[in-house]
């Protein structure tokens, strides 16, 4: 039987959370469907899945040379677009710029033929027309297009309000513009207890990716070190090496260790021996000045209180000091010397929920009520 979805992912879904989660809640809902993506770097483990989601990958994103890169983009359109019409699909849901090109061969020879295809767009990140113009030439030239293809689309989505609007006032879209917010399982939050932190030393976590250009790495490195072991920080990442990575070394703060990475589905068992969740981005370009970061309510879930960088505005909504988990602001260029008491501040519980099914199911009655 044919597929009711396409999903085109150009980056590999393994770095994705949010479409590993959207994946899940198809197999759930039984709703037949087939993902394009490419092949993650070796050191992840490999996402799968059951009946009746199929995954296809093609192109490798361990190539790093010049010709290989443009090898990757070949291989992903060309193995797309012909697995598209080898499907007959008729909705097709893309993910970013770099997805659109089969979504549009496709939709466009269909159409020749007589058959309409309702196509769907999702962002992962707010991207402006300067950073588009500024960036690659492939991806601006492919930008350009689906621009011109936006009056065509069957609805566009993106991760929050304040992006949601932004995009619409830059592209004049007049259509409404869908929020679909990445919160992880809601398994997490019914498995979590509040953490309360017990007093010093303060148990500090982050997760992910680490820039010193665009996150404040070494100034709360920095911190750390002064505060000489009444505040430690653990660090998961897959990084092993880069400008961040040397500099931690560089730095041998026996209170920052440097844990590997952590598998996506694991974060639950492995956040709850802390008590502060960090998000460090600097909040240097719109994207991330409205960022509610899916770190945020990894963490939230996880009972964990969460430091945040007071230029990141679009966690200020969020931003809570009267009960735990507590969502704090920090200047994070110079922290504030009664952080650590505010932080440990008596003060009640609450329970943070967060349900990645419910805002997906959502998502996926938009599309069904778009037939």
């Amino acid at each position: 039987m044919k597929p009711e979805l396409a999903i085109i992912h150009f980056n590999p879904i393994e770095q994705y959370p949010p479409v590993m989660n959207f994946i899940k809640v198809l197999e759930q809902e039984n709703l037949r469907s087939v993902v394009y993506t490419m092949h993650p770097p070796r050191h992840f483990k490999l996402f799968s899945t059951d009946s009746p989601v199929r995954i296809f990958r093609s192109g490798k994103t361990d190539r790093q040379r010049r010709l290989g890169r443009l090898l990757n983009y070949i291989q992903f359109y060309t193995s797309t677009t012909i697995q598209l019409f080898v499907s007959g699909c008729r909705s097709v849901l893309y993910y970013e710029t770099n997805s659109f090109l089969p979504a549009w061969i496709y939709s466009r020879v269909m159409k020749i033929a007589g058959r309409k295809i309702r196509v769907f767009c999702h962002y992962h990140e707010y991207t402006t027309e300067q950073e588009y113009e500024n960036g690659m030439k492939l991806t601006a030239w492919l930008h350009k297009k689906e621009q011109g293809f936006y009056k065509n689309l069957s609805g566009i989505s993106h991760t929050n309000q304040k992006r949601s609007s932004l995009f619409t006032a830059e592209n004049d879209y007049k259509n409404e513009v869908i929020v679909f917010p990445n919160y992880p399982p809601s398994s997490w939050s019914a498995g979590s207890a509040v953490k309360e932190p017990n007093g010093l030393p303060l148990k500090l976590v982050y997760v992910g990716a680490l820039d010193p250009d665009t996150m404040y790495v070494k100034e709360m490195a920095e911190w750390i070190k002064h505060q000489k072991g009444t505040v430690l920080l653990d660090i998961y990442t897959n990084q092993k090496a880069g400008n961040a990575i040397q500099y931690l070394e560089k730095l041998d703060c026996n209170y920052i260790t440097l844990k590997g990475p952590v598998e996506y589905y694991s974060m639950p068992e492995v956040l709850k021996h802390y008590d502060i969740g960090l998000v460090l981005y600097k909040g240097m370009t719109p994207n991330y000045v409205h960022n509610e970061t899916n770190k945020l309510f990894e963490y939230l879930s996880c009972g964990l209180s969460v430091w945040y960088s007071d230029r990141v505005k679009g966690i200020d909504k969020h931003s809570q000091q009267s009960t735990f988990p507590k969502v704090i602001p920090v200047n994070f260029e110079s922290i504030q010397d009664d952080l650590i008491d505010v932080t440990l501040s008596p003060a009640n519980g609450r329970k943070v929920f967060f349900n990645a099914e419910s805002a997906i199911k959502t998502y996926l009655e938009r599309i069904k009520t778009n037939e």
